[in-house]
């Protein structure tokens, strides 16, 4: 190898690398111009295998620009170093992932090695590397595929180089001597093909259905009601009447479909009552009645600098981890919640505005027609369909 080849090819790989991933990120967003929400759910290897067309569309344009003039050889090591790199990174923040990173440049090492006594050793030695590859790391991606499901789907650009690129390395012989716009236009006309079927193929199934949760929102405090769709962020169906537009409540962070909607007398908001009150130096240590005024479910917010100690019942108090971040939630779930008494510990002396939120199911009657609506491939995920009734107050 002569001097600077092993950084060429590094820097061949990496953009290899970069590209294809950005690639397979201007994909995805210009599809989703085109189709909002999940539109992957229902059979989400079409986006997939566009995905890994994208990044074998960028392998090969790449190696034949940058990499133009490295042979095998010459890119093999530059592959393994990043790979390694990257490995490194990984086990940085999940130690248990560097198992997937040692084996394969091993056993290239071993080849390349071996080489000097026996000259085809070396791409015997690769070819050992990328299949045990596809059989670690391909089985990790298969499973990240699932688990992953929600996206963000271009992730899978990087993740699927690192499988791709060293057997596009070896194909290098082939992709040479078809022409320097071949593979790529074969390659690009995949990546269409793919992106046409994500493009015709159902969002949702009967099998991965859409999430879908409707809900029914009051301010007690405001004395002001709304619609709440909890989804993909897809467009609402026909079948929803009014003025929707995106955005979010007090209680969460999340965006979701916001309209107007009629108060329900019938619900309320649960009520903390203030037992008693500890002081001891900079901290406090509060007693508080919960009563659910009809709800099935309490939850007590508390805003990030709250600098709660310790929640809990007597005889079972938790200490909070302060290192984390975000608000401090404190659940109550079931009948056994109505007259609970609940202790905290706060680190400071000045009063906390607390949301406190109850839920139940189901939907008041005026829901029917957004009951109705739903989709066919649509039902509630993660949250029931319920009403929320929440007001604040100083503690």
């Amino acid at each position: 190898m002569h001097r600077g080849g092993l950084l060429r090819s590094a820097v061949t790989i990496v953009s290899a690398i970069a590209g294809s991933t950005i690639l397979s990120w201007l994909l995805v967003a210009l599809i989703g111009t085109v189709r909002h929400g999940i539109f992957w759910r229902a059979h989400p290897v079409w986006t997939h295998l566009t995905i890994y067309a994208a990044t074998i569309l960028a392998g090969v344009a790449l190696l034949a620009t940058i990499g133009s003039g490295l042979d095998r050889t010459k890119l093999r090591p530059g592959f393994w170093l990043i790979f390694l790199i990257v490995g490194g990174a990984i086990g940085l923040i999940a130690p248990g992932g560097t198992v997937f990173f040692i084996f394969p440049p091993l056993l290239a090492l071993i080849g390349r090695l071996a080489a000097r006594g026996w000259q085809p050793a070396e791409r015997v030695g690769s070819y050992a590397a990328i299949m045990f590859l596809y059989l670690t790391w391909g089985a990790t991606i298969g499973l990240l595929e699932e688990l992953l499901n929600g996206g963000p789907m271009w992730i899978f650009a990087p993740l699927g180089s690192l499988l791709i690129l060293p057997v596009l390395i070896e194909a290098r012989p082939l992709i040479v001597g078809a022409g320097p716009r071949a593979p790529a236009m074969v390659a690009g006309a995949l990546t269409l093909i793919g992106v046409g079927a994500v493009l015709a193929v159902p969002a949702y199934s009967a099998d991965r259905q859409q999430r879908f949760v409707i809900q029914h929102v009051t301010d007690a405090s405001a004395r002001k009601s709304w619609w709440s769709v909890l989804d993909d962020a897809a467009p609402l169906p026909r079948g929803f009447a009014g003025q929707w537009k995106r955005g979010e409540l007090s209680f969460s962070d999340g965006s979701r479909w916001l309209s107007e909607a009629p108060s329900d007398p019938a619900r309320k908001a649960p009520n903390v009552q203030l037992i008693s009150e500890t002081k001891a130096g900079n901290e406090r240590t509060l007693a508080l009645r919960l009563a659910v005024n009809g709800n099935d479910r309490v939850k007590l917010i508390a805003p990030a600098d709250a600098l709660i100690r310790s929640a809990g019942v007597s005889g079972f108090v938790r200490p909070i981890n302060q290192n984390e971040e975000g608000k401090y939630f404190i659940e109550c779930f079931g009948r056994s919640c109505d007259g609970l008494t609940l202790q905290l510990t706060i680190g400071q002396l000045k009063p906390i505005q607390f949301l406190v939120l109850g839920s139940k199911a189901p939907l008041p009657p005026s829901a029917a027609p957004l009951i109705a609506a739903r989709p066919r491939f649509a039902r509630p995920q993660y949250n029931r369909d319920e009403s929320i009734v929440f007001t604040g107050v100083n503690l």
